[in-house]
């Protein structure tokens, strides 16, 4: 398990955090450290950067007195995108792909891609999934070693790059 952020992952997991193996959030992603019992994150997730995961929302206290809260449970594989926030009582399916933004308010059923505010359902993940690889058959393609930041990239490959994909979007290869 590999969590980061602002407060200690091993005092949010003590306080009832609930974690799948192999889940990876990003250095600045949020999990909601005032109630932490109520969120669960499947095996494999990813969490990305700006990312929010909320249990409570306390909008409602001025006008009620009262704060919101609910469980969100996050299921395994899951991708959610730079600066998306997962509202209280949300549920995201297996395998769903939410889009970098996107506010998550209610429920994502399995394997299918959501967008927008509020998040609805663009696609399914096989669809996606397809697109993607037409576009990775005829489009640049690099290798991370020696492709990136993390990976050593030289002025002249970032010259390269830059001018691979003035016109269009490219791919870096994950490692095996």
């Amino acid at each position: 398990m590999r969590l980061r952020g602002q407060v200690a992952p091993d005092r949010l997991v003590a306080q009832g955090l609930r974690l799948g193996r192999a889940v990876y959030v990003a250095p600045s992603a949020y999990l909601d450290a005032g109630h932490p019992w109520l969120i669960e994150i499947g095996d494999e997730s990813l969490v990305g950067p700006g990312a929010t995961v909320l249990a409570h929302d306390t909008s409602t206290r001025l006008h009620t007195g009262h704060t919101l809260i609910g469980r969100v449970r996050i299921g395994a594989r899951v991708y959610l995108g730079h600066g998306a926030i997962v509202m209280p009582g949300s549920t995201i399916g297996d395998e769903a792909i939410i889009a970098p933004g996107s506010v998550v308010h209610g429920d994502i059923p399995a394997r299918t891609v959501a967008i927008g505010n509020p998040a609805a359902v663009m696609s399914d993940t096989s669809s996606f999934a397809a697109r993607h690889r037409e576009a990775i058959a005829r489009d640049p393609v690099w290798p991370i070693p020696g492709w990136t930041v993390g990976g050593g990239i030289t002025e002249e490959r970032r010259t390269a790059q830059r001018e691979a994909l003035a016109d269009r979007c490219g791919y870096l290869e994950s490692p095996g």
